[in-house]
């Protein structure tokens, strides 16, 4: 959905998708539907909701020592360039 345009259908997709990978506890996949959804927010305007799910993501990335963290920290500096225009 989000690769075709439709920013409230991918939206909606993946709050669908973070309730039940919540439930079963993979973190990892979490993380990576909270980065997701922090670039749908961000291509539909939304930087601080974009802010909020990269944020939540960054924090599980960071407890599970993994690497795809620095790609949010990225995105997170580059947010924070463009806030401080």
């Amino acid at each position: 959905e989000q690769h075709l345009g439709r920013l409230a259908e991918a939206e909606a997709c993946y709050q669908r998708a973070l309730s039940i990978f919540r439930e079963f506890g993979n973190r990892y996949v979490e993380a990576t539907i909270l980065a997701h959804l922090g670039d749908g927010r961000y291509a539909g305007g939304n930087l601080q909701q974009a802010l909020e799910a990269w944020k939540q993501a960054l924090v599980i990335l960071d407890e599970l020592d993994h690497s795809d963290g620095n790609e949010i920290r990225g995105k997170l500096r580059s947010l924070a360039r463009i806030a401080a225009t």
